[in-house]
């Protein structure tokens, strides 16, 4: 039996994840339907997956897919900071300071502003891109 704190949870996550395969997406200068069809997946099913909203679940062969497509690797998909994971763990934003540079880890419709600068996600631990 699913919790109602398991289901959040999990929402969260998906749509962490799908925020950032859009801006991957976007720094990599591919729309929607271009990469969507690269990657043999209908626009629908991407958009999909962007909002977090791809039935609650992901498999690890379109991750593994859509990273390929993009030239990075998963583990920029499913990498996760403190701030990132706070918000699991019942944190709101209103708990949460926000930079600039954060507003990627949070929301993918803040993909469509431009950053010049990758945020601290898309590090790997060692601070490489």
């Amino acid at each position: 039996m699913r919790g109602t704190v398991m289901e959040t949870k999990r929402e969260i996550i998906m749509r962490q994840i799908g925020a950032k395969i859009a801006y991957q997406r976007k720094i990599h200068g591919y729309s929607q339907e271009q990469l969507s069809q690269k990657l043999h997946l209908g626009k629908t099913v991407l958009s999909r997956v962007e909002r977090g909203k791809y039935n609650q679940n992901i498999s690890l062969n379109m991750l593994l897919d859509i990273a390929e497509g993009l030239g990075v690797p998963v583990s920029v998909f499913v990498s996760f900071t403190p701030g990132e994971q706070a918000l699991w763990n019942g944190y709101g934003l209103r708990d949460t300071v926000v930079t600039e540079g954060d507003v990627m880890k949070y929301s993918s419709a803040a993909c469509t502003k431009r950053i010049r600068t990758l945020p601290s996600f898309m590090m790997t631990s060692t601070g490489e891109w």
